[in-house]
């Protein structure tokens, strides 16, 4: 009776390694991207021909952040909160949007539902829980002047 018993036993310990690996090696192919995120802070830079032309920190708190959601299956949920004064009371803000997001190297690709030809196009750096997008965008202007801004976002793993 002891024999069996102790087949038992081995038995379930092997099933339940396999089982453990079998999990363990699903969440290893998992994009280190995957699970919540919130805004900590972002930093916009304008350049003048190449040359800086200001900077600005915009507000990130209680009332004024993004949180997105980058699920396994290759779709987000992101949360936009703002705040402003308008008639001398504070008013908040916020709007929810989704939809579908792929990594190619260093470049995210977010695309909103309703808006397949307007992607959400970023290159990121995931370092430990601080996940930093940078986007940038320029122009030349009436002058021949080249604008660019860039748009630095760091967000903290939750």
């Amino acid at each position: 009776m002891n024999n069996i018993k102790t087949v038992i036993v081995l038995a379930t310990l092997v099933f339940s390694s396999l089982l453990t690996m079998s999990c363990s090696s699903d969440d290893d192919n998992q994009d280190p991207i995957v699970g919540t995120w919130l805004q900590v802070s972002e930093l916009d830079e304008r350049f003048l021909n190449d040359v800086p032309d200001g900077t600005f920190n915009q507000v990130v708190d209680a009332n004024n952040f993004i949180r997105v959601t980058f699920n396994a299956d290759g779709t987000f949920t992101e949360l936009y909160s703002e705040s402003f004064i308008l008639n001398g009371q504070e008013v908040v803000e916020t709007e929810a949007y989704s939809g579908t997001y792929t990594i190619s190297g260093s470049t995210l690709t977010c695309i909103e539902e309703g808006y397949p030809d307007d992607p959400y196009i970023r290159e990121f750096t995931l370092n430990g829980d601080t996940l930093t997008l940078v986007f940038t965008e320029g122009y030349t202007d009436q002058n021949n002047d080249v604008r660019r801004y860039v748009t630095t976002e760091t967000y903290s793993r939750q």
